[in-house]
């Protein structure tokens, strides 16, 4: 899994790149202008007539990939987007989980025996990097997590791979 973002730091496309299931691509990502316009969008209520015509040819590569517009001009997200804070609220309500300390001690463990093992190897380079390594090499149990809940029947596989907007997510900060 990896992850591309766009944006200008009030406003930030993240795009999850998922590589199996035929996600790593799906409808394709965000550049900043569309995040940047989206963003206004979705936070002004705007309608697809208050458009100037430079933001209407920016539009043209968001309509039928990250939202669509209602035939009295409403713009519907298909993607979700955190407003407000909203993210932060989501974090505070998964910190609160009863099972948040026990995954996180878990978490810790893991990265300290993934460090441990690398430390074994000689490398200098590597070693400069101990910690960076490691963290990088942790980011594989986000791809767990999603087989986990493919597996579990909490996640369902899009149909229509190519045409799919899961895990792409807009903050509006």
């Amino acid at each position: 899994m990896g992850d591309n973002w766009s944006g200008n730091g009030s406003v930030e496309a993240q795009h999850f790149k998922i590589g199996c299931y035929g996600l790593w691509d799906r409808v394709g990502e965000m550049n900043c202008n569309q995040a940047i316009l989206l963003a206004d969008i979705v936070s002004r209520d705007r309608k697809i007539d208050s458009l100037t015509a430079a933001e209407r040819e920016t539009w043209r590569g968001i309509e039928g990939r990250f939202a669509h517009a209602l035939a009295d001009g409403t713009v519907i997200c298909d993607i979700a987007v955190f407003e407000n804070g909203a993210r932060e609220k989501l974090y505070a309500i998964l910190r609160a989980h009863p099972q948040y300390d026990v995954l996180l001690a878990s978490y810790q463990q893991a990265f300290d025996d993934v460090m441990n093992i690398l430390r074994g190897i000689h490398n200098s380079v590597l070693q400069e990097q101990l910690t960076y390594c490691t963290s990088i090499l942790s980011l594989n149990t986000r791809m767990m997590a999603v087989n986990d809940a493919i597996e579990a029947g909490r996640l369902i596989v899009p149909e229509r791979p190519e045409t799919s907007t899961i895990g792409i997510v807009v903050e509006i900060q």
